[in-house]
């Protein structure tokens, strides 16, 4: 499959905005810890605007009193503020120790990262960071993996609220198979942040038992998961995210030995985050041979798959690799890498997924530190077809190059370069990762304790793109070359300010919508760059798959047996037409690739599935055509049981202006008796039954609804976007 992609402006990390702005570290403290330990809040402030600031730090307590003091930063300055939230450094009588929200007001645009921490008595810390958010982009929902409550770990659930009113949090428990293990609503006031211990809601298990976590509130709001070691004090950060991912990309995880007897390891949790049984598969590649280590496994609806060493897992060796997991249904994950210490304990890190959005050529990290007390590493990963190599560059607190090192990292590989070697000491720098070539990587720097070994990790900025819901809409998604394409945004509210667009072939646009033709044949990265209230960015990816003109290769076609296949069963697919070279490609559920003729592929689950094929040609003419297969229960559960997940397909795939489409719906399993299947259509007619047709007219993308009411249950939908072409 050809790429053609283009790193202008909107692929940079770190974009700086002229507005004034309002960020939220959701939790931050002051308090005393265990066995004469302490729990501590250092922020980190980087002023991105070329003039002097006032910055405000508004911390909320639970006692409901805001308390104010304000810090000065001159242009391009980082300062690093130790105990930020102490009692003490705020005017007024206050207690000895607080837990709370904190806001950072400013007059530029400014960036905060927070390092939450407990003080070892033998010196050095164990903790997290936690990347401040815009209020204006948070969601009404999400999901959290991961979480446990037994004798080694526990865990606390912090529900933020950064809004001027107060809100209402719903959320639900699940077990490792799936099951309810507890509810719990709960009022969270303006600006506050309550901290639960899932301990209260559910018994410890003897076995370290995951429990996943959903839930809903009625305005916008930030849930973040803190789970910890009961030996050594150590917490590692599992914050909500609200995107349908089905693609997660992890660049550095591994499994090495350490010094003391320790060893450093990798543990994966992955929970279903919807209603559908599907399959999920662990993708390992070790960087040492560049061999590829896979495992698949059942995810049930809402279950979880965990394993507390990821390469005896996959059957990996020892070493260093990047993970991508991939599912056919939206999963949420925690993946932490720690090191264990002869007596059980451990202490590590969260490694958060990577998105696309924030690959570049030039990435810009803020908040590391190298000094007496920290070092400094930075893991470089490329996934581009390419070899790469460049330049990893240290600024200091003024923004002062003060170290430089050369990288080179493989297609499909990652690297680490240590930033140890220089003398000047770095409290609240800036890592830039800049490559020769243009290709794209993904860059995290790591913050080592040199008194305890914990990590610490630093991404390029991207919890915006975590919390909002925002997406890009192309219609049609695939067209010949000369056909105008329609640029919109799913989901986007009232809080956009501005949209700039870019379309992988040169060219860019600005505005909520945009319409762009493309000159020739190929697959193109559209990306949208999304200023919302408060001046910070938003990002979003998508791919467009741009056909030849017609003429020469003619098109392509594939059939598959058995035409009605089960969940489990294999599934041949057979490829036709313009067959005079070119390699056929195909792209299944899960993001899995395959190549060839005639390949085959296994449906781990019931329900209606888009299957890809490509043919590229040395003529540059790329021709593309999908197909939706119906996937039966096979062996699940028979008639007569309660539906839980709905789904519906259409045929033909590609639907034209005035032709005839059906549709069918598809269910888990067999509906119970007395059950109604209802439509609701563009024009609002509303057919019942399993199938229904509807002819579209004019060309356009249009909604489709269907439902099923069974027998003293609520309803349940789908919604579906159509694209009608001319």
């Amino acid at each position: 499959m050809r790429r053609v992609m283009i790193c202008a402006a909107i692929c940079v990390a770190s974009i700086t905005s002229m507005f004034a702005s309002t960020r939220i570290i959701p939790v931050a403290g002051h308090l005393p810890g265990a066995n004469g330990t302490s729990w501590t809040t250092d922020i980190d402030l980087t002023n991105r605007t070329p003039a002097s600031v006032v910055v405000d730090l508004v911390f909320h307590p639970e006692d409901g009193i805001a308390r104010t003091r304000s810090v000065t930063l001159d242009a391009n300055q980082s300062v690093l503020l130790d105990d930020a939230v102490g009692p003490a450094k705020f005017p007024g009588t206050n207690p000895s120790s607080w837990l709370g929200q904190l806001e950072v007001r400013s007059t530029g645009d400014v960036h905060a990262t927070a390092h939450v921490f407990t003080q070892a008595v033998a010196g050095g810390t164990y903790g997290s960071t936690y990347e401040d958010f815009d209020p204006s982009v948070l969601s009404t929902q999400g999901s959290i993996a991961g979480l446990v409550n037994s004798g080694h770990f526990r865990s606390n659930i912090a529900f933020a609220n950064p809004n001027d009113q107060s809100s209402s949090f719903d959320y639900v428990l699940r077990r490792e198979d799936g099951s309810g293990a507890a509810t719990r609503h709960l009022d969270v006031p303006a600006h506050s942040t309550r901290q639960l211990s899932i301990g209260d809601d559910v018994a410890a298990s003897p076995d370290d038992r995951r429990l996943s976590l959903t839930w809903t509130s009625t305005s916008g709001g930030y849930v973040v998961g803190s789970i910890v070691d009961n030996k050594s004090g150590d917490p590692t950060s599992a914050p909500s995210t609200s995107r349908d991912a089905t693609s997660l990309h992890f660049p550095v995880v591994g499994k090495t030995a350490g010094g003391s007897g320790t060893f450093w390891s990798t543990s994966a949790v992955v929970s279903s985050d919807g209603d559908s049984n599907g399959s999920v598969t662990f993708v390992y590649v070790d960087n040492a041979t560049g061999l590829t280590y896979t495992k698949t496994a059942d995810l049930p609806a809402r279950s979880t798959v965990r394993s507390d060493d990821l390469n005896a897992y996959v059957g990996a060796p020892l070493g260093t690799g990047s993970l991508t997991i991939q599912s056919t249904t939206p999963i949420v994950s925690a993946i932490r890498v720690f090191n264990t210490q002869p007596d059980g304990s451990t202490f590590g890190s969260a490694i958060l997924p990577q998105s696309n959005v924030v690959q570049a050529s030039k990435v810009r990290i803020e908040g590391v530190r190298r000094d007496d007390d920290y070092r400094l590493n930075v893991a470089i990963s490329n996934d581009d077809a390419n070899a790469t190599g460049g330049t990893v560059r240290l600024f200091d607190d003024h923004g002062v190059e003060v170290e430089s090192e050369p990288f080179h990292v493989e297609h499909a590989k990652s690297t680490q370069v240590s930033m140890s070697r220089g003398v000047d000491k770095v409290h609240a720098g800036q890592i830039e990762v800049e490559t020769e070539n243009g290709v794209a990587v993904t860059v995290i720097a790591s913050n080592i304790d040199n008194h305890t070994g914990d990590t610490i990790q630093h991404e390029s900025e991207q919890e915006n793109e975590r919390q909002t819901e925002i997406e890009i809409e192309i219609t049609p998604v695939t067209a010949p070359a000369g056909t105008s394409i329609a640029f919109s945004l799913k989901h986007a509210g009232t809080n956009v300010t501005g949209v700039s667009w870019t379309f992988g072939d040169g060219t860019s646009a600005t505005g909520s919508t945009a319409t762009h033709t493309y000159a020739s044949a190929g697959e193109f990265e559209v990306n949208a760059q999304i200023a919302v209230t408060g001046g910070s960015i938003v990002r979003a990816r998508e791919d467009v798959h741009i056909t030849g003109t017609g003429t020469g290769s003619g098109s392509i076609d594939f059939t598959f047996s058995p035409s009605a296949p089960a969940a489990g069963q294999e599934v041949v697919f057979t490829a036709s037409g313009a067959s005079a070279g070119g390699t056929f490609n195909w792209k299944f559920p899960g993001d899995v690739r395959k190549s060839g003729n005639v390949v085959t592929f296994t449906f781990a689950a019931a329900g209606a599935y888009e299957v890809e094929l490509e043919l590229e040609h040395a003529g540059s003419e790329t021709l593309q055509t999908t197909h939706v297969v119906t996937v039966g229960g096979g062996g699940g559960p028979g008639p007569g049981q309660n539906v839980t997940s709905i789904d519906f397909a259409w045929s033909p795939q590609t639907v034209k202006a005035g032709q005839a489409a059906v549709f069918t719906a598809s269910f888990d399993h067999a509906p119970p008796a007395g059950s109604v299947v209802k439509w609701r259509f563009p024009d609002n007619s509303r057919p019942e039954g399993t199938t229904a047709t509807y002819t579209f007219a004019p060309a356009g993308t249009y909604t489709v609804r269907v439902q099923i009411e069974q027998p003293g249950l609520p309803s349940i939908e789908r919604e579906k976007s159509v694209t009608v072409t001319p």
